[in-house]
């Protein structure tokens, strides 16, 4: 019979006590799951609340260390009290009773972890000794903390607690025993799985899975086997039954144990073997000791056999099985020198040799209709450098060292996915290698990703990809990387700048500093287009559609057959520029889908004619060419046609001469658009093909004649046009990053001469002018900017230079000025102003003009246009001047370099008003101030421009300025647009 039913007879006779004893089950836990649910604590009465969670408590007792053989009640009494019966100072009376609630009676509570518990404190107010019973009177109650420093506190309640005598061969001592060595339940090390065939590896296989696994078992039996697989769990309780301790000389001498211990479901919800506590991660497993059959008819006399004694332990499964992060523990190991292909020896062929400059020219110019083509090349271009397969170097460390690779592979599919855009050149062993960046995948037994590991790896050796291909060796030789050394002169009349220090540069290699004296209008005014090589240096990321899209705006209505996107994140042209270089070096696929998702976020794809689902990749064009483009609302006056030019931050605005970022049909590519109508032979490759030769011939002034010609009226004939404008650059799709630490560099010398030649020039050229030679070198550079190693030079252009003993060098102050002048970013900085807007700000210039050639302050004449404002904001400790000239000296004036696009400001008008048409086409002197304000006319938009020139000044050193002015396009409009106050 249990012993808590009979507690209360406390007349029992001691030989009951002891027989009683040894089946009591005031069990011995580690951590218990949650058995109550507590009430929410937001309510009015917490006192009640704690009131009711204390009447939980049915019972108490002393616990098992207090009650062994060699410890009487009078030994525990000692303890407790002094020698007058009362009590010592000092002691934490709740540590030397266990207390039980009704719907557990196995498992005492554990205040500090228990769910429900253990918002708790015990408190034990008073303890009183009943020497003649052998029992202690126990006064508790239970305290809760309010906010404030407040408590709840429930009533003071009271048991008795009976000292009872505890055998050797008590089952709770062998429990509380159990519980300690099975508290220490490990999972296998990786060692231990690689050596085995039974044992399993928790790191391989989800905790879901584990727990389904477990819970699942038909009986307790195969539970164990099933836990023993992944846990130490055998070992551990075969160390217990072992122990002399808890065993027994039989007749023939041998050591048997006592004892059995048994896992089963969980007492509460009766369940589940391994049951979830309220914590995460933390598991309970309920065992239940008992005699073992042999120990049970020793003592059969004495106590019951059949008795059992249940206890639980807490185990902590957290970052113990698969999850994400199992992939940091893998890796991919450099190539080693017996990875690559051997070198053959062969007289070396400097025309066949390749490098990595050829090597990622040559790989970025291909075309694929898919990511998955473009990925195969580059893996069969790899090929031909390494003989080992990258899966061959994979590796495992950390929690996964020493895990033999085979039986990996039963539980996880480990894959290797390169990230074919992102190919890249780097520097290493002082040699420019390539840079390959992927994802290691792993993939459990239903092909779901369950991790993901970046990585990069080095292919070195790349004059080795074409010693057994003369053909490939052939086409990357003929892939050219073209690029043309280019200047143009700003300035009609060059001043020039003295010989002698054009050569002093020279001489010590100050070649940048020698590059701005060039540009610098005060001397020379070249412009030097390096915009091909600044693509091969910026570190620009393709944003994805969604991004992109948050970030544009599309007019509502269209002009002229003209949809202009502006994206505001574009701070340059050349931003613009790199955006498109960048979707274009995409497979055409991922081009199409790109453009399709852009315009159809601005409403500007038919919605009865949507993506289709399967779609043909072989008949992309054709597919393509179902998608009907829907312009905005067009305007109700004669000036609107249909759409034909897609610009990007008012491209078609910047320059009559070209278009830089916009695209258009071009008439010679009818041809193309009737192929992917008809011939089904051609693949979507050999379209983009087509269509890069066909605009090989596409002039920069073409727009002109091509005006509103072709209509684009689906996504087909708009792609069509994105690409031909991509070729009709002729700049490749080289148009990215080379990598990390790659850099272009100008270079110069001067033009070496024959004596004879010499001799000719100083008769026909008495001022004794300099020939340069001008180029560029890209290669690694060190961490100052320095080159280190060369990859790839230009052609050499020559530049012919005046010289000027009298027009000395400007100071260091005005070339910070002019920096800042022709780094303003004013593209995106139109003006739009009425006609009589236009008018009031010349007049005002006007006022404030005294003298010609003379400095003027205008910041207050200019304060409330967009472009001002934003000086102010990015330049608070500089201004403008104008000076007005004589007369229009426009041809012998500096100018700025092309303009650059920035942020746009925030303005009273919601959307760029439209241009208007001027009357006539005849500009009007009087509406020009020399020097400051000049009229010019676009091509397209039919609007009336001006160019505003200012120079930048510093306000603490106002007598100087820039000598290259700040270039504002100011466009007459049929609303003004001013900056916010």
């Amino acid at each position: 019979m249990h012993y808590k039913k009979k507690k209360k007879n406390t007349n029992l006779s001691r030989k009951n006590l002891l027989t009683i004893g040894a089946a009591v089950f005031f069990g011995i836990a580690i951590i218990t799951i949650p058995l109550v649910t507590v009430a929410n604590w937001r309510i009015k009465d917490p006192r009640r609340q704690v009131q009711n969670q204390a009447k939980l408590i049915t019972n108490i007792e002393l616990k098992d260390e207090y009650q062994k053989g060699n410890l009487s009640y009078f030994d525990l009494k000692k303890q407790l009290f002094n020698a007058d019966n009362t009590k010592k100072t000092g002691i934490d009376y709740s540590q030397f009773f266990d207390f039980y609630q009704k719907n557990n009676t196995s498992l005492p509570i554990n205040f500090a972890t228990d769910y429900g518990w253990n918002r708790y404190k015990l408190d034990v107010f008073d303890l009183k000794p009943l020497d003649q019973e052998q029992s202690f009177e126990i006064y508790y109650r239970l305290v809760y903390q309010l906010p404030d420093d407040k408590k709840a506190i429930s009533d003071l309640l009271t048991q008795k607690v009976i000292w009872n005598y505890l055998p050797d061969y008590s089952l709770a001592n062998f429990a509380n025993f159990s519980s300690s060595k099975l508290e220490k339940l490990r999972a296998y090390t990786n060692k231990e799985f690689s050596l085995s065939t039974k044992k399993e590896l928790t790191k391989l296989v989800k905790l879901e899975d584990f727990e389904k696994q477990v819970n699942w078992a038909i009986n307790n039996n195969e539970a164990r086997k099933i836990i023993n697989k992944y846990f130490n769990l055998e070992e551990i309780i075969a160390e217990i039954l072992n122990n002399k301790e808890f065993s027994y000389l039989d007749e023939s001498g041998i050591w048997n144990p006592r004892y059995q211990i048994e896992l089963v479901r969980d007492q509460i919800l009766g369940q589940d073997f391994l049951a979830q506590t309220g914590q995460k991660g933390i598991y309970k497993l309920t065992f239940y000791a008992a005699f073992s059959p042999n120990f049970a008819k020793k003592i059969a006399a004495d106590l019951n056999k059949s008795s059992k004694f249940h206890f639980g332990i807490n185990i902590d499964l957290n970052n113990l099985f698969l999850d994400k992060t199992v992939a940091e523990n893998i890796k991919i190991t450099e190539f080693s020198e017996d990875d690559y292909y051997p070198q053959i020896n062969f007289e070396k062929n400097l025309e066949a040799e390749i490098n990595g400059w050829d090597f990622l020219n040559y790989y970025n110019n291909q075309i694929f209709a898919t990511q998955n083509e473009r990925e195969d090349f580059l893996k069969k271009l790899i090929a031909k450098i390494v003989r080992t397969p990258l899966l061959k170097k994979v590796e495992f460390e950390n929690k996964l060292s020493g895990v033999d690779y085979a039986k990996f592979l039963k539980y996880l599919k480990l894959d290797i996915k390169l990230d074919a855009n992102s190919t890249k050149l780097a520097f290493k062993n002082n040699q420019i290698v390539a840079k390959i960046f992927g994802k290691i995948i792993l993939r459990n037994a239903e092909n779901q990703i369950v991790a993901e590991k970046n990585f990069s790896q080095t292919i070195e050796h790349l004059n080795r990809l074409g010693q057994n291909d003369a053909e490939l060796v052939k086409q990357i030789k003929q892939t050219k990387f073209e690029f043309k050394p280019e200047t143009r002169k700003k300035i009609a009349n060059q001043k020039g700048a003295p010989k002698s220090e054009i050569l002093a540069l020279l001489n010590a290699n100050k070649f940048d500093k020698l590059k701005n004296i060039l540009e610098n209008g005060d001397y020379y005014g070249y412009e030097f287009n390096e915009d091909r090589l600044k693509l091969l240096v910026d570190n620009s990321q393709l944003p994805n559609v969604e991004e992109f899209a948050k970030l544009s705006v599309v007019p509502e209505k269209m002009s002229e057959g003209i949809i202009n996107l502006w994206n505001k994140s574009f701070k340059t042209n050349q931003e613009v520029s790199t955006f498109l270089s960048l979707l274009a070096k995409r497979d055409i696929s991922f081009v199409a889908k790109y453009w399709y998702d852009l315009l159809n976020k601005f409403k500007l794809i038919d919605p009865k004619t949507q993506w289709p689902e399967n779609l043909d990749q072989n008949s992309l064009f054709k597919h393509l060419s179902q998608i009907k483009i829907q312009p905005p609302e067009k305007k109700a006056v004669s000036l609107t046609s249909d759409f034909w030019l897609f610009s990007l931050n008012n491209d078609y605005l910047i320059s009559p001469d070209y278009l830089n970022n916009s695209f258009y049909l071009h008439s010679n590519l009818k041809n193309t658009l009737e192929l992917i109508k008809t011939e089904s032979a051609f693949s979507t490759r050999d379209f983009v093909e087509h269509i890069k030769e066909l605009a090989k011939s596409i002039k920069p002034k073409d727009f002109i004649q091509e005006k509103g010609k072709n209509p684009i009226t689906n996504l087909s004939e708009f792609l069509v046009a994105f690409y031909s404008l991509i070729y009709s650059k002729d700049q490749g799709l080289l148009a990215e990053s080379l990598g990390q630490n790659l850099d272009y560099k100008i270079q110069f010398e001067l033009e070496p001469i024959s004596l004879n030649v010499a001799v000719s020039q100083e008769k026909t050229n008495p001022n004794n002018n300099l020939r340069l030679k001008y180029w560029y070198k890209i290669g690694s550079v060190d961490q100052n900017g320095n080159l280190i190693q060369v990859i790839y030079q230009t052609k050499k252009e020559t530049l012919d230079l005046v010289v000027n003993e009298n027009n000395k060098l400007l100071s260091e102050d005005v070339e910070k000025l002019n920096e800042i002048a022709t780094n303003f970013p004013s593209a995106d900085q139109i003006i739009f102003l009425k006609k009589e807007d236009y008018t009031q700000l010349v007049d005002s210039i006007k006022q404030v003009i005294k003298t010609e050639n003379t400095p003027v302050k205008i910041d207050n004449e200019i304060k409330n246009l967009p472009f001002s404002q934003f000086f102010e904001n990015n330049y608070p400790d500089y201004g403008f001047y104008i000076i007005k000239t004589s007369k229009n000296l426009e041809s012998s004036k500096p100018e700025v370099t092309k303009p650059v696009a920035a942020r746009p400001v925030a303005a009273k008008v919601a959307a760029k008003p439209s241009a208007a048409k001027p009357e006539q086409q005849e500009i009007h002197q009087s509406e020009e101030i020399p020097g400051v304000l000049t009229n010019t006319i676009s091509q397209l938009g039919n609007q009336i421009r001006h160019n505003f020139d200012l120079y930048v000044y510093k306000k603490d050193q106002p007598q100087i300025h820039s000598s290259k002015p700040v270039r504002v396009i100011i466009i007459e409009s049929s609303e003004s647009l001013f900056a916010l106050k």
